[in-house]
């Protein structure tokens, strides 16, 4: 696999706002000095991020416990000499989890067995 490393950066204010959450922000109407417990001052949001990672390569993502082998009928060979989309969901729900496109690798071993 090549060594890749996907990251992104998203600020949640408007998608949160549009879901009701708009007086978190507001500073006369917001109050989560209760998140604190020692502030006398009301507390507001200024912002919420989300910030996600991915990080593809020959041990990345190394693990402390044992991997668990998974029983595969024949590999199948994944050649990634040219730009390709890489999505991970939950196996259990379908859920879409990342998505993201690689257009340059970096690294010798441009194909992998999957």
């Amino acid at each position: 696999m090549p060594k890749a490393n996907i990251t992104s950066t998203l600020s949640l204010q408007k998608q949160l706002s549009a879901l009701g959450l708009a007086d978190a922000w507001d500073q006369e109407v917001a109050d989560f000095s209760g998140a604190s417990g020692k502030s006398k001052r009301k507390l507001h949001l200024g912002g919420v991020l989300h910030w996600a990672s991915l990080e593809l390569g020959a041990g990345a993502g190394k693990q402390d416990e044992e991997p668990v082998e998974e029983k595969m009928d024949r590999p199948k060979m994944f050649y990634a000499d040219h730009p390709f989309i890489i999505l991970v969901r939950d196996n259990a729900s379908g859920a879409l989890l990342m998505m993201g496109a690689l257009d340059h690798a970096e690294g010798e071993v441009l194909h992998d067995e999957l």
